[in-house]
């Protein structure tokens, strides 16, 4: 997931009328989980790293996969409610390809991710989405092996953020 816009119009949907085909969501993320169990964002852990052992699909050869991620000091690790917002992420997507737009920019309305995660829709439930699109973006993932190219029949070493760019349109107020 490369983008993400949000608006926080009540019900109107922002048309996906523009599909870059240039994004890629990476599956191989489910393994790692960013978030805390916590509803607080701890500022306290700087980085995770994980490290699992795979066989190489060519060679049968045993190879380590790593994958270490960094957090912003500023917003801190991603919470359990961001890692809601980062399912409903997921599920725009899917609602999106499923109508012919595999973009690498997801395009939606606050409203629309709340119906989506099943939260309600109520003025700190908006406040919320922010801080968990602040978190999620300040996510640094650096991997070593981590992720398999099959056309290049080789592993490869990825260094990128969860989202590289978002623009939120605000309401006056939160209710």
């Amino acid at each position: 997931m490369n983008s993400v816009i949000a608006d926080n119009s009540s019900d109107e949907r922002i048309p996906v009328s523009h599909c870059y085909n240039t994004g890629k969501d990476e599956m191989n993320l489910l393994e790692y989980s960013f978030s805390g169990a916590s509803n607080r964002a701890s500022r306290s852990t700087e980085e995770l790293l994980f490290e699992r052992e795979a066989k190489d699909p060519e060679t049968g050869s045993s190879v380590i996969r790593r994958v270490s991620m960094s957090f912003s000091s500023k917003y801190g690790r991603p919470t359990i409610e961001d890692d809601q917002v980062y399912v409903g992420f997921q599920a725009l997507t899917y609602e999106r390809r499923r109508h012919g737009c595999d973009s690498a920019r997801l395009e939606f309305t606050r409203y629309e991710m709340l119906k989506a995660i099943g939260w309600r829709d109520t003025g700190p439930n908006y406040a919320k989405i922010d801080r968990a699109i602040n978190r999620i973006g300040g996510v640094w993932v650096v991997s070593q092996n981590a992720f398999y190219d099959r056309v290049a029949a080789s592993w490869v070493d990825k260094k990128f953020h969860i989202i590289d760019e978002s623009h939120l349109f605000t309401r006056e107020k939160y209710d």
